[in-house]
C-alpha cells in the first residue's frame, strides 16, 4: 500500500490510498558451455533467458479537500500488466600465451522487451455523495531495448612484483520507447497529448584502461589505474530530433595502496572516481497513474553521476573500521516530487541533484559466544549534505543517517543450523525526500543432508512487518508538503530445498560477460 499527501495551503489537500496486490510469475533459462581449443585456448558460449509477469487489479481511493465545506473522492479501479523478457547471447575466447600472458575477448548481444498496458477507471463523488461522472484511461507502454558490447583485456605477469593489465570495451545501446495514452470521451476513445510519448534513444560508449599491480617488498600492495570512457548519447521524439545530442568524455584515475603488518593487522588507502550512469528505465518517457493527480514518469534528461571516493581502512583480524568520503556530482535521485501549481498535478520522477557529500564511518566484527555460536555486526554512520538542482530555490540541506545490520548464527546437533537476522536504517534521505526509519527482522532453520549435498531450509521474513518507506517532502519554496508511503511488508514463511547434481571432483564452469554494467541499467 502506498500514501500520498499534498497539502497547497492550510485547506487544501489531497490524499491518496493506494493498493496493490499483484501476482508475479517468473520463469529463467540458462545454459552454457566450454570448448579447449588446442592447449592454449578456450572458447565460450553462454545463453540466458528471462520472462517476468507482474499483474494486478486493485483500487484506489482519493480524497482532495479544497475547502471546508467542499471535498471531492476518487475511486479509481485499476488493472496493471507489466512483463519483462529479455535473451543474452555472450561468446567469449581466452587465450593463454604462456603462464605469464594472458588475452580475454567477449561478444555479448542482449535484447530486452517491456510490455505496460494499464486501464484506470475513476468516479468523480462530491462530498455530498452526489456522483458527478465518470472517466476511463487506456495506457499502452512498448519498450524493446538492444544492447551490444565487446570486450577485449590483455593481462602481463612481467615479473613476480609486477602485473600489468589493459583493455578497451565498445558498447551500443538502443532503445524505441512508445508510450500512448487515451481517454474515453463520449463512448470515443481520445489520445492525450500530455502523456502520449515516442522516444528512440541511441547511446555510444567507448572505453580503454591502464592498470599496474605492484608488490614492492612483501608486505605493501600498490594497483593504480586510469580508465577513459567517451559517450554519444541521442534521444529524438517526433516533435523534437535532437531532443538530447551529448558527447562527453570522462577520465577515472584510481589507486589502492595496502600495508600489511604483524599479528594479522593491516591499513589501507584507496581513491576512485567513478561514474553511474541512469538506468533505461529512468530514461524512457512512461506515466503510472498512483491517482488522478499523482504520477510516475521517466526523465529523459537525466545525466550521469560522477564520483570521487576516498577511503582509509584499519584491518585486525575480522575486524574491520573504515573511514570514508565521497562527492558525487550529478548524483541521481529517485522518487523525487514535482508539483504544477496550475493543474495541482504532482509527478515523481527521478532527478540529479547539484551535488551530494557523504562523511561515513563503518564497522564489522564477529563474536564469538561459544564454539556453536556467531554474530556478525555491521555499523554504518554517515553524515551527507547535499542540493537539489531541479526547483526554483535549491537549498543545501544535510542529515545523519545511521544502520546496522546483525546476524546471528547458531550450529544445532544432527546438522542443523538456525539463524537471526535484523536490519535498522534510521533516517535517510532521497534527493529532498526525507526517509523514515525502516528495519526487518528474518529467522531460518536449515538442515544439511546426504554429506552436504542437500540442503533443507524453512525460513521467515520482515516477521514483524516493519519494511515500510516513509517519504516526506517538506519545500515550501516549491509549494511542496508531501508524503508518500511504500509499504512493502510481506511477511512470508519459505520452504526450499536445494541439490547438487555432478560429480563433486570436476572443476565448475564459470561462464563470465562484459556487459554487467550494461545489464544493471535495465530494472525488471
Amino acid at each position: 500500500m502506498s500514501v500520498s499527501c499534498l497539502k497547497m495551503d492550510s485547506w487544501e489537500e489531497i490524499t491518496s490510498d493506494n493498493i496493490r496486490k499483484p501476482s508475479t510469475g517468473v520463469q529463467n533459462a540458462r545454459a552454457g558451455m566450454e570448448v579447449q581449443i588446442g592447449g592454449k585456448t578456450t572458447a565460450g558460449l553462454l545463453l540466458t533467458g528471462y520472462q517476468r509477469l507482474w499483474d494486478t487489479r486493485d483500487l484506489s481511493d482519493n480524497f482532495a479537500r479544497f475547502s471546508p465545506t467542499s471535498s471531492l473522492s476518487t475511486e479509481m479501479s485499476v488493472r496493471e500488466t507489466n512483463r519483462w523478457r529479455n535473451g543474452l547471447v555472450n561468446v567469449s575466447l581466452d587465450h593463454k600465451f604462456d603462464e605469464n600472458k594472458t588475452l580475454n575477448f567477449d561478444v555479448d548481444y542482449l535484447y530486452f522487451k517491456n510490455d505496460n498496458p494499464s486501464q484506470y477507471k475513476n468516479r468523480f463523488i462530491e462530498g455530498d455523495h452526489t456522483l458527478l461522472n465518470r472517466e476511463e484511461i487506456d495506457v499502452t507502454k512498448e519498450t524493446p531495448i538492444n544492447i551490444r558490447v565487446s570486450k577485449l583485456d590483455f593481462r602481463n605477469e612481467i615479473s613476480d612484483a609486477f602485473t600489468l593489465e589493459t583493455g578497451v570495451k565498445g558498447s551500443l545501446s538502443e532503445f524505441s520507447n512508445k508510450v500512448g495514452v487515451s481517454d474515453l470521451v463520449e463512448n470515443v476513445w481520445v489520445k492525450n497529448d500530455t502523456f502520449t510519448q515516442d522516444a528512440d534513444l541511441s547511446e555510444k560508449t567507448a572505453a580503454g584502461y591502464l592498470s599496474g599491480n605492484w608488490t614492492p617488498a612483501e608486505n605493501l600492495r600498490i594497483n593504480a589505474g586510469l580508465r577513459f570512457e567517451y559517450t554519444d548519447r541521442f534521444l529524438s521524439t517526433p516533435e523534437t530530433p535532437g531532443l538530447v545530442d551529448v558527447q562527453d568524455g570522462y577520465l577515472f584515475p584510481s589507486l589502492f595502496i595496502q600495508k600489511n603488518m604483524q599479528n594479522e593487522k593491516s591499513v589501507g588507502f584507496s581513491y576512485a572516481r567513478r561514474i553511474t550512469r541512469p538506468t533505461f528505465n529512468d530514461l524512457a518517457p512512461f506515466v503510472f497513474f498512483v491517482d488522478p493527480n499523482t504520477f510516475l514518469s521517466g526523465n529523459s534528461d537525466l545525466e550521469p553521476a560522477i564520483s570521487d571516493a576516498l577511503k582509509l581502512d584499519y584491518n585486525h583480524k575480522q575486524w574491520l573500521i573504515s573511514l570514508q568520503y565521497s562527492y558525487t556530482k550529478d548524483a541521481i535521485a529517485p522518487f523525487q516530487p514535482v508539483l504544477n501549481e496550475s493543474t495541482n498535478e504532482q509527478t515523481y520522477s527521478t532527478q540529479n541533484l547539484s551535488y551530494f557529500q557523504t562523511y561515513a564511518i563503518n564497522t564489522s566484527f564477529p563474536l564469538f559466544f561459544a564454539p556453536w555460536w556467531e554474530l556478525r555486526t555491521n555499523l554504518s554512520g554517515n553524515y551527507q549534505v547535499f542540493r537539489t538542482a531541479h526547483y526554483d530555490e535549491n537549498p543545501t540541506q544535510n542529515t545523519y543517517v545511521f544502520t546496522a545490520n546483525i546476524t546471528n548464527t547458531i550450529d544445532l546437533p544432527r546438522e542443523f543450523s538456525f539463524e537471526v537476522s535484523g536490519f535498522y536504517q534510521s533516517k535517510s534521505v532521497w534527493g529532498i525526500m526525507e526517509i523514515r526509519p525502516l528495519g526487518w527482522l528474518n529467522a531460518g532453520v536449515q538442515k544439511r543432508v546426504a554429506s552436504g549435498r542437500g540442503m533443507l531450509r524453512l525460513s521467515a521474513n520482515d516477521i514483524l512487518q516493519t519494511n515500510v518507506w516513509n517519504g516526506i517532502t517538506d519545500l515550501p519554496s516549491a509549494n511542496l508538503d508531501s508524503q508518500f508511503i511504500y509499504d512493502l511488508k510481506e511477511r512470508n514463511v519459505q520452504l526450499t530445498f536445494t541439490w547438487n547434481f555432478g560429480n563433486s571432483k570436476i572443476k565448475s564452469m564459470n561462464v563470465s560477460t562484459g556487459s554487467e554494467e550494461e545489464q544493471s541499467r535495465v530494472t525488471n
